[in-house]
């Protein structure tokens, strides 16, 4: 993969390349110069040598001695002219593209000629002993007397240039260097700033920040890497919002698995019933709260104890139990039991329960109690027979109207003759009170048989009780209390309906004083609801009695005493009227 620099580095290295090669250009068109220079120094000192042949002198050490320091391009070199020590006077002649370049003006003869870039003498400056003389040589003679005597030492030039060409290399190894050393800043900056901005942005999306984006502008490695750092970031963003989307789904569908086993447990704690979950070896998986009550402990105290020991008090269950039929041919049964701890029977039932692979892995066992179902099976038997005996009354009422009425009739009308003798007019009271009597147990039947449709008006219940009293038993009144002391609003009632009610309640509390007792009505006034409570100090009935007296045709009177339609007839004419009759009696105290 190719490595793209961003904008700055390039800048950086574009520079440091021209620099590089205008130094490196500057450094051979010296190298160059230098050649040129060596060049003509080398002409020069063959020059040299031979006027050294021509005058029979050759310079000796002694005669060595530096007189200039000079300097080519800013960089040294040692130049060494040789003279007889007893000469004052010598003097130089330079060769210069600056011209004079030394302290004094040179006073040049009219015989020489300025030639440029030519191994030529050009002028003879005197030397001046206290100062130096500064430019760059070319050629330089002494002139004393009869003959001129010139010198350079070759060693000292070429010792010269290796440390220029020394120091030349040296600066530009340092600068190359140097710079080196700039650009590989340069670059580690950059490629520093590029991966700082990278790692924060790894940092930001490890953290949860999937919606950061690194700058991808650049057109670099980086700016590659920036994209696809982009591009991921971006299906993660995409699969953690699926996650999320996935999280919220199964958090939802939790809370309504959790919902529903609530509602679940709720409902299977709830049932009024006895059910339980029965792993293959009867043992509790589940227990409800009434099955737990019934044994007196907390649900979660039987789990893993064993059905049979803890409700049927014994540990082998029987071959021919609903449960172990349940068990070993995998279906429901029903069957009727009765528990030792347990009032009553119980209808029990089994349900087989299978996983999702089909495999069987436990029971459901539901009871019923048997005691409530059989008892409202009575009561529907019984509600069949009576409708039956209702439309059978009905027909017989039809038929013995009409009979008794003529009898009825003919009796009174006999009993109204003055000349009757005693013993026919005493035989005559008794089968009109007996009459009178069929026809109260015709008038039963009819309000028994038919429905009851209550005619409402207004009507003060005290004084409807008063007139049922007064009318009907007017030879029990001294036994008969009516407290007053509450007064009672007028209520909508059926007046006619709730006087018979009102009678037939009466009926029962005198036959029940009728050895001897009292009887006390009283009223009382609820928010919506008045009562009239009837008391007497008779001789009582036995609870199971209680609990029956509004049965129909249950009675305890003798024969010819009762029909035991009273206080069945009260109760419907009660009821239709939106209340209530409410009986409590003790043996011997009263009711």
């Amino acid at each position: 993969m190719q490595y793209r620099f961003s904008r700055k580095v390039t800048v950086y290295f574009v520079l440091t390349v021209v620099l590089t090669v205008v130094l490196l250009l500057a450094f051979i068109e010296r190298s160059s110069s230098i050649s040129s220079e060596n060049q003509q120094l080398s002409t020069l000192l063959s020059t040299m040598r031979i006027i050294h042949e021509q005058l029979g002198s050759s310079p000796s050490e002694s005669d060595v001695i530096p007189t200039v320091r000079l300097f080519s391009t800013g960089f040294p070199r040692e130049l060494f002219l040789v003279a007889k020590p007893e000469e004052n006077v010598c003097k130089m002649v330079f060769y210069s593209k600056m011209g004079a370049i030394s302290d004094e003006e040179p006073e040049l003869p009219a015989s020489f000629v300025m030639e440029t870039n030519k191994l030529a003498p050009v002028g003879i400056i005197p030397r001046n002993k206290a100062k130096r003389t500064w430019g760059t040589p070319l050629a330089a003679y002494c002139q004393s007397g009869k003959y001129v005597i010139i010198g350079l030492v070759p060693g000292n030039v070429l010792k010269v240039e290796r440390e220029y060409l020394l120091l030349i290399g040296g600066v530009f190894l340092a600068f190359v260097i140097i710079v080196a050393i700039l650009l590989g800043i340069a670059v580690s900056s950059e490629l520093t700033s590029s991966l700082r901005k990278f790692l924060e942005g790894v940092q930001r999306v490890a953290d949860g920040e999937f919606n950061f984006r690194l700058d991808e502008s650049s057109n670099d490695e980086f700016g590659l890497l920036a994209s696809n750092f982009n591009k991921m970031t971006n299906r993660i963003s995409l699969y953690n919002k699926a996650l999320q989307d996935r999280f919220n789904e199964l958090k939802n569908l939790s809370q309504i698995v959790f919902q529903s086993k609530q509602e679940w447990q709720q409902t299977f704690d709830n049932i009024s019933d006895i059910i339980c979950i029965l792993d293959e070896k009867f043992n509790f998986r589940k227990v409800n709260k009434r099955l737990a009550a019934l044994v007196g402990t907390h649900p979660r105290e039987l789990i893993g104890k064993n059905f049979f020991s803890v409700v049927m008090g014994r540990t082998k269950p029987s071959e021919s139990s609903a449960i172990v039929k349940c068990r070993n041919f995998k279906t429901s049964f029903t069957e009727e039991v009765t528990f030792p701890h347990f009032k009553g029977s119980y209808e029990l039932t089994t349900y087989p329960l299978y996983d999702t692979n089909e495999n069987f892995y436990g029971i459901v066992v539901y009871a019923k109690e048997e005691t409530e179902i059989k008892h409202l099976k009575q009561r529907l038997s019984q509600a069949e027979k009576l409708a039956t005996l209702g439309g059978f009354a009905s027909g017989i009422v039809r038929e013995l109207d009409k009979p008794l009425g003529v009898i009825t009739g003919y009796v009174e009308l006999a009993l109204g003759k003055e000349e009757l003798p005693d013993e026919a007019r005493t035989n005559l009271e008794v089968a009109l009170q007996n009459a009178r009597r069929a026809r109260k147990i015709i008038d039963d039947l009819v309000l028994f048989s038919k429905p009851l449709v209550p005619t409402r008006n207004q009507q003060n219940l005290e004084e409807l009780v008063h007139s049922v009293v007064a009318k009907n038993f007017s030879d029990e009144l001294s036994r008969i209390h009516i407290d007053n002391s509450v007064k009672l609003p007028d209520i909508f009632i059926d007046k006619e309906l709730t006087g018979i009610a009102l009678k037939n309640i009466l009926d029962n509390a005198v036959w029940a004083t009728r050895k001897g007792g009292e009887i006390n009505i009283k009223f009382s006034l609820g928010s919506r609801s008045v009562s009239i409570e009837v008391s007497d100090t008779g001789v009582g009935m036995l609870n199971e009695i209680c609990q029956r007296a509004t049965e129909p045709f249950f009675t305890t009177k003798d024969i010819g005493e009762g029909t035991g339609l009273g206080l069945t007839i009260a109760d419907n004419i009660i009821k239709v009227h939106g209340g209530n009759l409410q009986i409590s009696s003790e043996k011997g105290v009263g009711t």
